[in-house]
């Protein structure tokens, strides 16, 4: 076998409700394969830095499903998510970014009922959409 190959994670091994959010893919890169243990099972902060086009954004996608299971079992609820329970901010460095990830995000967990917004300098936002908002871009 080749030792330089690079481990990756088939999505078929996943969860159920783990593919439904991330249905087009089939299997995870590498980096992907190796930071998904640490961000599905830990509860802390995390900095990564990888070149871009190397699967960040999907990276971030499973920090929000492990906020997502951590508000089910703080609820104690019949697998049901309570909204209320869950407040994720995202910060990216440009407008372009953001929106590229607000898109992301919106058409993963829209279906949730999340409510998402997005917010740059470009448009005023009162503290009430923040109040109201489950992810804020």
């Amino acid at each position: 076998k080749n030792k330089n190959r690079k481990k990756v994670l088939k999505i078929e091994k996943f969860p159920l409700w783990f593919r439904y959010i991330i249905k087009k893919k089939q299997y995870l890169n590498p980096i992907q394969t190796q930071i998904f243990p640490s961000i599905i099972n830990f509860d802390g902060n995390l900095i990564l830095c990888a070149p871009t086009g190397s699967g960040k954004t999907l990276i971030s996608i499973f920090a929000i499903l492990r906020i997502i299971i951590n508000s089910i079992s703080f609820c104690k609820s019949k697998s049901k998510i309570i909204e209320k329970v869950v407040k994720i901010i995202y910060l990216a460095p440009m407008k372009t970014l953001v929106r590229q990830i607000y898109t992301s995000v919106k058409s993963m967990f829209n279906k949730f009922k999340f409510r998402i917004i997005e917010v740059t300098g470009d448009k005023k936002t009162n503290i009430a959409q923040f109040e109201l908002s489950n992810i804020i871009i």
